[in-house]
């Protein structure tokens, strides 16, 4: 079952062509290392094996590009996702107290914009998300939104690695669940439609 699960949960993960969530997965691995670093060097042929598979079917797919992409500083996961953090750092500065409430940051977009974005990327494309979870939120609900929001978010990462220390292996899997889906925020944003999953495992988790 964990290995159909598993390889079910690859496949989803990569047809989404999410980086973000590449991120997470790669940020949930290093979490929950401790437990699963000696099954990992007990079966590494086997590991070796699924490692090297996955690499030949992502060359010879579309997300190859989507790959290679990701180093390039022309792209839009690469300068462009800079870009939108400098414009949301402007317009977080521009309304620091209750910021500018749900979905207000396509209207408030435009204070952040400066002469080398409108050039760079021109006027036809409004962003309506800043482009990092605690930005998104510091826009959305001011300074202390986000601090509320980096202060739980850590709070979690905290509850992650005691769950992987010393929680039973269902609980190991939310640790890395709930890391995941933090760390992939900080390069898109929290989506509502996956939050309250997101929210019901974290309360699992803690």
């Amino acid at each position: 079952a964990a290995y159909a699960a598993s390889f079910v949960g690859f496949v989803a993960v990569a047809v989404s062509q999410t980086r973000a969530a590449w991120v997470g997965l790669a940020i949930a691995l290093v979490v929950v290392w401790p437990a699963i670093g000696g099954w990992v060097r007990s079966h590494r042929g086997i590991v070796l094996s699924v490692f090297l598979v996955g690499v030949v079917i992502i060359g010879v797919s579309p997300l190859a590009d989507r790959v290679t992409s990701a180093r390039d500083f022309e792209s839009g996961g690469g300068r462009g996702r800079i870009d939108e953090w400098r414009v949301g750092a402007a317009v977080l500065a521009e309304h620091p107290v209750v910021g500018l409430g749900f979905e207000g940051y396509r209207i408030g977009f435009a204070e952040g914009v400066d002469a080398e974005y409108e050039q760079r990327y021109g006027r036809t494309f409004t962003p309506d998300r800043a482009h990092s979870g605690f930005l998104d939120i510091g826009v959305t609900a001011g300074l202390p939104g986000m601090v509320i929001y980096l202060t739980g978010g850590l709070a979690l990462v905290v509850s992650s690695i005691k769950g992987v220390r010393s929680g039973p292996p269902w609980l190991i899997g939310i640790a890395g669940g709930v890391v995941a889906y933090l760390g992939q925020q900080q390069f898109l944003f929290p989506i509502i439609e996956v939050d309250g999953v997101f929210w019901v495992f974290a309360g699992i988790l803690v």
